[in-house]
């Protein structure tokens, strides 16, 4: 669907490091650190903060777009609705971000887990034992974390994306879908789980 242009890649997009789609907007990571956006922009979900940093990292959502500054900042931007796009206030440095539907997550230096946005089904309930975290993940209604050692977490849900395969282990890259959720292995396996309507 090109209702908004979110497939429509700008003629003046060169040499992106990272992109992210969200549900009808896109974003592209430049080598400099700048970011360009293209597709819907109802809530501002295209327009960056004017103030935004040297980004390295991006995420986009339905209706809003998450960034990762190199000083470990996070910023967000677009719907608000659910507080999304609030960035707690108390957020220490941050090594990676992650993004769901509605809902936002970050990594923080010491493998901790902060999340906010709408909680729907648990999504931004964060497992108090949580720790050793890498990277994050969510979908319309759950989250997902990969741990240092290669195991992976997760939270939410109403279709079994949170039911993590038992024995999955060695997992080096993680995905999620609104209902879904997938797992890279070192081997090169694909793992995936959640509603299979389709």
């Amino acid at each position: 669907d090109n209702t908004y242009g979110p497939i429509t890649i700008p003629s003046n997009l060169n040499y992106p490091s990272m992109v992210a789609a969200g549900g009808a907007h896109s974003v592209a990571l430049l080598p400099d650190g700048t970011i360009q956006c293209w597709g819907r922009n109802n809530f501002n979900q295209c327009t960056p903060p004017a103030d935004l940093g040297v980004v390295i990292d991006i995420h986009a959502a339905d209706s809003h777009t998450l960034a990762l500054e190199s000083d470990g900042t996070v910023r967000a931007w677009g719907s608000n609705e659910h507080g999304q796009s609030t960035v707690p206030s108390d957020l220490g440095p941050v090594s990676a971000i992650g993004i769901g539907a509605n809902h936002s997550l970050a990594v923080l230096q010491d493998g901790t887990v902060r999340a906010w946005g709408y909680n729907h089904s648990g999504a931004t309930d964060v497992p108090s034992d949580l720790v050793d975290v890498i990277a994050v993940t969510g979908g319309a209604h759950h989250s997902l974390a990969l741990l240092s050692d290669g195991t992976v977490r997760a939270w939410g849900g109403i279709d079994g994306e949170s039911n993590v395969p038992s024995g999955l282990q060695n997992v080096v890259s993680i995905r999620s879908t609104n209902y879904n959720s997938l797992v890279l292995t070192e081997s090169g396996e694909v793992h995936a789980w959640g509603r299979n309507w389709f």
